[in-house]
C-alpha cells in the first residue's frame, strides 16, 4: 500500500514540477515514475495476497475457515483501487 501511495505521490510532485516555472536538472518522466511504484505496489498486493491464500489452504487442512475472510477481502479492494491509479495515470486523467 506505501509503494501506491508512494508513486502516487511522486507522480504529482513530479508534474507539479514540471507544469511549474521549475527547472528540473535530469528530465523526469511523472507518469512512467508513478507507475513503475504503483506498479511494484499492486505486485506486491498479488503475491501477497496468492500466499495467504497458499497458507490458508494449508490451515484449511487443520481446522475449517472459509476462504474469503476480511484481509483478502482488503486486498482486492487496494488491488481495485491501485488498479484504478496506475490506468489513471497511464490515460493523463490525474
Amino acid at each position: 500500500m506505501a509503494m501506491i501511495s508512494f508513486g502516487f505521490t511522486i507522480y504529482k510532485v513530479i508534474q507539479g514540477l514540471q507544469d511549474g516555472a521549475t527547472q528540473l536538472p535530469i528530465d523526469l518522466h511523472a507518469a512512467r515514475a508513478g507507475m513503475v511504484l504503483t506498479g511494484l505496489g499492486i505486485l506486491c498486493l498479488i503475491v501477497g495476497s496468492l500466499e495467504y491464500y497458499m497458507v490458508l489452504r494449508q490451515v484449511r487442512v487443520i481446522m475449517p475457515i472459509p476462504y474469503w475472510r476480511h484481509p483478502l477481502l482488503i486486498a482486492m479492494l487496494l488491488m481495485m483501487v491501485a488498479l484504478t491509479i496506475f490506468f489513471s495515470i497511464m490515460a493523463g486523467v490525474l
